[in-house]
């Protein structure tokens, strides 16, 4: 009975497409309000042109270069759940530290057949590789 995995980028998309359908609705709801309906319109903005360009110049001029806001959405936390990760992911990670590939389905064999607790469980790793686990990932 382990946990489902769950992508990170398919969880904030389908957010956000959750997100999306309730301001449609709530848009929807309020144009169909009597209330929202028979209120006066008016064609005078809240404040002049002037301000209003003035404001919108002072908000460019604060945005972050999209590159940034890119780079801040696609950050990993850096300590990752260990189901978190597929495959491909264990074996950029052993490649990243430089443990042989093996070691990929040595894991993936504990977390998912021999259902380990722990890092210290896996003791056909060696210590060294154990305690780097353990410095970078939790259970």
């Amino acid at each position: 009975s382990g946990l489902p995995f769950i992508n990170p980028d398919e969880m904030l998309l389908q957010l956000a497409w959750l997100l999306l359908n309730s301001l449609i609705s709530l848009v929807h709801a309020r144009r169909r309000d009597p209330a929202f309906i028979a209120r006066p319109r008016s064609r005078q903005l809240p404040f002049s042109r002037t301000a209003h360009r003035h404001a919108l110049h002072q908000t460019r001029r604060r945005q972050l270069p999209s590159g940034v806001l890119m780079a801040t959405l696609t950050q990993q936390p850096a300590v990752k759940n260990v189901y978190e990760m597929t495959m491909d992911g264990w074996n950029l990670w052993m490649k990243e530290r430089g443990h042989p590939a093996y070691r990929a389905k040595q894991i993936w064999q504990h977390l998912y057949e021999r259902r380990a607790g722990s890092f210290d469980a896996m003791t056909n790793l060696p210590k060294t590789m154990r305690d780097d686990l353990k410095a970078s990932l939790t259970f």
